[in-house]
């Protein structure tokens, strides 16, 4: 019996769910701050809505699952317009009521299978955010390889100091800034804070991640490259090793 005990209560933690705050704050475009830190994430995440690289205190393993609190019938249905973004939430934070009964049947009777954005689900935390051309996921594991995600400082780095975050260069934030004009007071007050430090990257992208300058749709690679290397930076072998660590966080 005491074997039998120890090996349900291993089970458990096995496949347990975790917070961080790189996870849990993160500002999903479909489900908001409602991410949980779960063990093998990729099998074990209701409808596999997982995202590599916020879990950085965690196992390789631990993905961070956006649909945690959700039943499989809910996280896998395909609505036939919004897609499969469903999680199971409470009604009162589902936007303008778009939610289908019946596909969260573990859950109270208030809880739906919601097809928005959830309201109040988020604290200010950073990650996929903001608006722009680079997709969240590649946003997120960028920010994972320069800083582990941190809102850290600047430091010294190839002839040059390097701020916040995505480990952002004067020049760069210069470049971006020629597309927003918004970008806060300065480059170091604005790169070292995460709202700030994602919309210069998404407006670098926006000025030189283009199909006109590529011949080509933009990819994570190139926009991974292009901020590791510059507006060429996708066509440099230098970045190539940049890009293999990004990769490996998809």
């Amino acid at each position: 019996m005491k074997v039998l005990c120890y090996i349900t209560a291993l089970v458990v933690v096995t496949l347990g769910a975790y917070d961080e705050s790189e996870c849990s704050d993160y500002d999903h475009s479909d489900y908001g701050c409602s991410g949980h830190c779960m063990d093998y994430g990729n099998t074990n995440c209701p409808g596999g809505k997982t995202m590599s690289g916020l879990c950085p205190n965690q196992a390789s393993h631990v993905k961070c699952c956006f649909t945690a609190d959700s039943d499989s019938e809910c996280a896998t249905y395909n609505h036939p317009t919004a897609g499969q973004v469903g999680s199971c939430i409470d009604t009162s934070q589902c936007p303008n009521n778009f939610y289908i009964s019946g596909l969260c049947p573990t859950k109270p009777a208030g809880v739906k299978c919601c097809f928005d954005k959830p309201t109040e689900t988020c604290s200010g935390g950073g990650g996929g955010g903001s608006d722009g051309p680079v997709p969240a996921e590649c946003m997120a594991c960028i920010c994972q390889v320069e800083s582990n995600c941190q809102e850290i400082g600047c430091q010294w780095d190839v002839n040059s100091d390097s701020c916040g975050p995505y480990q952002i260069k004067e020049d760069y934030y210069n470049d971006a800034k020629y597309i927003d004009s918004s970008l806060g007071l300065g480059w170091q007050s604005c790169t070292t804070k995460f709202a700030c430090s994602e919309d210069t990257v998404q407006a670098y992208m926006t000025r030189y991640a283009t199909l006109s300058r590529l011949g080509y749709y933009p990819t994570c690679e190139d926009f991974a490259r292009i901020h590791n290397g510059g507006p060429n930076g996708y066509k440099y072998s230098s970045t190539d090793a940049y890009w293999t660590k990004v990769s490996n966080c998809l």
